[in-house]
């Protein structure tokens, strides 16, 4: 059985007009089509041009999301605050026709820092019809930037070959741990939601990234039909980003405890978000 996969893109509109060209581009030649990029429209407002960048998203087939206007962590604003910055963002987002549905992501992954603000934002969210989209694998890839611009820079040939290798790796890490959670929570193979961005690093290596992850057994899916899995109805009901994201709150809900190799693999994987893991180069 392949391992489903929708792949979504957070922090649109990005970096700039050629790198999600790239990008598109990219998904057109892996037949990958209505992509959803949550988005913020704070960057748009400082520069007019990143609309461009929508537009162009918008008529290659894909679809925009919310992400709040300012990119806002839920733990460190009031719930209210929170809310406006949604409600601002979906001002923007509908100059954009062609929208799907109404998916809502938290960044950081973030739901806040205490159960009353995050009840608050949830109520919110379900009143106005939207979907809160988690996500089962991330790379974490923006971690990488600052040395994918200093190899670029410097024009490091041995250092992006290091820096390819080394995140395709990280990213079948992620797929066989995300696999390994939804294995010990449901017996099964579950749809899962990549969560990656809009940046140069990714318009470098997105190819490779899905090519290692095709060969590794991956079928790429919508993100429709990823939520259609009955695993997004559930709610964690926990605060925090517990052992990995969303599969990980619903462990610590239900009090299941980690297998040793997953426990190992879980700790690798955070080490390998470390800036000295992804700042090999000098």
């Amino acid at each position: 059985m392949p391992i489903e996969v929708a792949l979504t893109f957070d922090d649109l509109p990005g970096v700039n007009l050629a790198a999600i060209s790239h990008i598109i581009t990219t998904l057109d030649n892996y037949q990958i089509q209505g992509v959803y990029g949550f988005t913020n429209g704070l960057t748009s407002q400082l520069d007019p041009a990143y609309r461009n960048i929508l537009n162009e998203w918008i008529h290659a087939g894909h679809f925009l999301a919310n992400h709040t206007y300012s990119h806002l962590n839920l733990s460190e604003v009031m719930a209210l605050d929170y809310i406006n910055d949604i409600e601002r963002n979906m001002v923007l987002l509908t100059e954009f026709p062609h929208q799907d549905k109404k998916y809502f992501r938290y960044p950081f992954l973030d739901e806040g820092d205490s159960q009353q603000k995050r009840l608050a934002v949830r109520e919110y969210l379900f009143s106005q019809q939207y979907q809160i989209v988690p996500a089962t694998i991330y790379i974490e890839e923006y971690r990488w930037n600052n040395t994918f611009t200093h190899c670029i820079l410097y024009n490091d040939q041995a250092g992006l070959k290091l820096l390819k290798n080394n995140l395709i790796k990280h990213a079948l890490e992620s797929l066989d741990l995300a696999c390994g959670y939804a294995k010990l929570l449901f017996d099964r193979n579950i749809k899962h939601i990549l969560l990656l961005h809009e940046t140069l690093f990714n318009a470098y290596l997105l190819a490779d990234i899905l090519s290692a992850l095709r060969q590794a057994g991956v079928k790429f899916i919508s993100l429709n039909e990823a939520l259609s899995d009955e695993i997004y109805q559930l709610n964690p009901g926990v605060l925090g980003n517990e052992n990995y994201g969303f599969l990980g709150q619903l462990c610590a809900a239900r009090h299941i405890k980690l297998t040793k190799k997953l426990q190992e693999k879980t700790a690798n994987f955070i080490q390998r978000y470390s800036e000295k893991y992804c700042s090999f180069s000098a």
